[in-house]
């Protein structure tokens, strides 16, 4: 472990092993490689048991934030580092902004009460091509994001994150959600360019801080996927 290098310096040296090592990837690194993906953010996890090495030695107290499976556990988590660090009142006044902006924004679009066949059906991409498909099943977070959005997931039903290619391609969905350094390599790629969605320039592409990981930000990912679906 190298102290203190700290996540950047480890991505960056994660997809510059990868980009000298892997010599069968279908896409070319620099226009959507799953493989210049996965290696950086392997690596930038990977960096965090050196960053706390100072802390540790030092006697600093550490605190653990772990990502929960429901959206709402966001506001706990909130909470629970309000308490940790002696503002708790100030992450209920963040909670409570949080709750409300979102509240506005999805009543002005008519997202709050919709029924079921008034929900479009989305597909989250996470991976894709011959290292197989991967999304978000029914049982993670992302899955309650799009739901808050007025989406229907179509891996509502599956847990994990594993998805078949011939799974996808019989959904059909009619929106297709992926991280935007992604989208125009996906949408180039057989057979996902005969997708309805892709076809028909129904493809979303999102920040992927928005909703990847589970923070206060998801907030804006909401709002940005509701107004892609119903505006």
């Amino acid at each position: 472990a190298l102290p203190g290098a700290g996540g950047d310096m480890a991505a960056l040296l994660g997809y510059d092993a990868a980009k000298r090592t892997v010599r069968k990837n279908e896409v070319p690194f620099g226009q959507g490689a799953i493989e210049g993906l996965i290696a950086p953010e392997t690596a930038n996890n990977a960096a965090i048991g050196g960053a706390l090495i100072p802390m540790l030695s030092l006697g600093v107290p550490v605190a653990c934030v772990i990502e929960k499976s429901r959206f709402d556990d966001l506001y706990q988590n909130i909470l629970n580092v309000g308490k940790l660090v002696g503002m708790a009142d100030k992450a209920e006044q963040l909670n409570a902004g949080l709750q409300q902006r979102l509240a506005s924004v999805l009543d002005s679009l008519g997202v709050s009460h919709l029924a079921d066949d008034q929900r479009p059906s989305v597909y989250y991409v996470v991976g894709y091509g011959k290292e197989g498909n991967y999304t978000a099943g029914g049982n993670t977070f992302i899955n309650d994001i799009i739901k808050m959005a007025g989406g229907s997931n179509v891996a509502e039903g599956i847990t994990g994150w594993n998805f078949s290619l011939e799974a996808l391609m019989m959904a059909d969905p009619d929106y297709v959600m992926i991280r935007k350094e992604d989208a125009d390599a996906f949408c180039r790629m057989p057979p996902y360019n005969k997708l309805r969605a892709v076809r028909e320039g129904n493809v979303i592409a999102i920040e992927s801080g928005l909703v990847d990981l589970q923070v206060p930000r998801n907030i804006d990912g909401i709002i940005f996927i509701a107004k892609a679906l119903h505006q």
